[in-house]
């Protein structure tokens, strides 16, 4: 969803509306979306295909918000709703896929366990594998993406119960100390039935409090469950009293202090907002030629992207400001 073709496609579906002549894009952005559709499709249906020939478990490039199916298909949900019909394949059959995975269990393992092997190149996984927790890799990417479609009154057989099942998994999963997910859970600790203290970016949107508290709260509003909610503006609530001491690595949405600031704007959260807006526009670099750096351990980098990059950054604040000029040309939505 943040590179080449799907990013693009993206861009076209959630931005072009907000342009001052939207209708000139149009024949771009209906295009976007078909091809945006077919490769969900493609990508189901191959997924479909390995499980049936015995392949182990669900790669993170099938499932996840960034590369996989969970980020293509909210793009889809967003495209679908002004009326680009040709979205729908690509949603249904993501959310038939993502449903299946989070319904099938093997044991102590839920459906996005991993054997250590299946993991990216660039992963140090556990030899007894892991089931990751989080909004990017995770499952709270699927689950986000389950409990907003369904809200958005678009649902398969076994939606609710998939949505159902991973909340409880997650609250079953919260360090109870610290209001905090660990990144994984590895297959020994399933096992065993406790994990190990949670440790590195334990307060950023990828793979802890802020996304998957907002995941917790969409689910518990497609559920009518209140427990979800409730769990979710707890561990908000902890990390608002501990400003300063938060661990993420700078500005930027993805691992810093950006993604705390959307995370606490969608829950209307403002004592958290208030911090996280700090936090970021401290950050400010005017000798930078993004004006904020992306930090990686002590070295800053200078992206003009999303996720890891000053334009991220700069969205974050211009929702929180507000500064939505635009909006009032852009069709009813909920993106």
């Amino acid at each position: 969803m943040f590179h080449a073709g799907a990013g693009l496609a993206a861009s076209l579906i959630i931005g072009v509306p907000y342009l001052p002549d939207p209708a000139s894009h149009a024949t771009s952005t209906a295009r976007a979306a078909r091809w945006l559709s077919a490769q969900a499709v493609t990508l189901a249906e191959h997924h479909r295909a390995a499980l049936a020939h015995g392949a182990r478990g669900t790669p993170w490039h099938v499932y996840d918000v960034i590369t996989g199916l969970a980020g293509t298909s909210r793009v889809l949900l967003a495209a679908h709703q002004p009326g680009h019909t040709a979205a729908e394949p690509g949603l249904l059959a993501a959310l038939t896929t993502l449903t299946t995975l989070i319904n099938h269990r093997a044991g102590n393992r839920p459906g996005w366990w991993l054997p250590a092997e299946l993991h990216p190149d660039a992963v140090t996984a556990h030899p007894s594998g892991a089931a990751t927790t989080g909004m990017a890799h995770g499952i709270a990417g699927p689950l986000a993406l389950l409990a907003t479609a369904h809200l958005a009154g678009f649902t398969v057989p076994g939606q609710h119960d998939a949505i159902t099942h991973a909340a409880a998994w997650l609250l079953r999963w919260r360090d109870e100390r610290t209001r905090t997910w660990p990144p994984h859970i590895t297959g020994d600790e399933l096992d065993a039935g406790h994990a190990a203290p949670p440790a590195g970016r334990a307060d950023a949107w990828c793979y802890s409090i802020p996304g998957i508290s907002r995941t917790l709260t969409l689910a518990g509003q497609a559920t009518g469950e209140l427990a979800l909610e409730d769990g979710a503006r707890d561990a908000l609530c902890l990390l608002a009293q501990r400003p300063g001491h938060w661990d993420v690595e700078g500005p930027t949405l993805c691992h810093g202090y950006a993604g705390v600031l959307r995370a606490a704007d969608a829950m209307h959260d403002t004592a958290l907002a208030k911090h996280a807006a700090a936090a970021v526009t401290d950050a400010f670099d005017s000798t930078r030629c993004f004006a904020f750096g992306h930090i990686t351990g002590s070295a800053a980098t200078d992206r003009p992207g999303f996720l890891t990059g000053a334009a991220g950054t700069a969205l974050a604040l211009a929702e929180h400001a507000p500064l939505r000029a635009g909006r009032q040309r852009a069709p009813a939505r909920s993106a």
